[in-house]
């Protein structure tokens, strides 16, 4: 998966290093959206997590982890 090409990437310097985890949130956030768009609620929240797990303040995927949960309580309920 593209995550772990991007792992495997060397770097010439901080800023280089920066991008890429920069690249990886907007990567695991984009891939988000699209399961939840295709209602795959587990794997929603699998790459909510991921790109959590690099920013705990991404609104976008804090947002739609919480759309994960509110569909995994209605299904209990």
């Amino acid at each position: 998966m593209i995550a772990n090409l991007l792992s495997s990437v060397t770097f010439k310097d901080m800023k280089d290093a920066f991008n890429l985890r920069q690249l990886k949130i907007a990567t695991q956030s984009n891939l988000s959206l699209c399961y939840l768009k295709l209602s795959d609620f587990i794997q929603c929240k699998k790459f909510c997590d991921s790109a959590l797990a690099l920013d705990s303040k991404n609104e976008k995927c804090l947002f739609r982890r919480a759309q994960c949960q509110v569909h995994f309580n209605n299904q209990i309920m």
